[in-house]
């Protein structure tokens, strides 16, 4: 978005991947993970644990808005 002419708008799409020893470890870790970027406003839009990898996982995908004057995050 454009104000007075200058970008200061951004969407921005982020993927977290997060690797564990066993898969109650890396549970853990992301719920640690998307309730540290939740209590700064950015939701998450997808989530998969992978269990068929050496190492399981869980994918993260973000979806926000930023004010880059303010640093405010806001809903897309």
């Amino acid at each position: 978005m454009v104000l007075s002419g200058k970008d200061r708008y951004s969407v921005i799409t982020l993927q977290l991947d997060v690797y564990s020893r066993d898969v109650q470890g890396v549970q853990e870790l992301a719920a640690g993970a998307n309730d540290r970027l939740a209590a700064k406003g950015i939701k998450r839009s997808f989530s998969a644990l992978i269990t068929d990898e050496r190492y399981p996982r869980v994918c993260m995908r973000y979806r926000f808005g930023l004010d880059e004057a303010t640093g405010r995050v806001f809903a897309v």
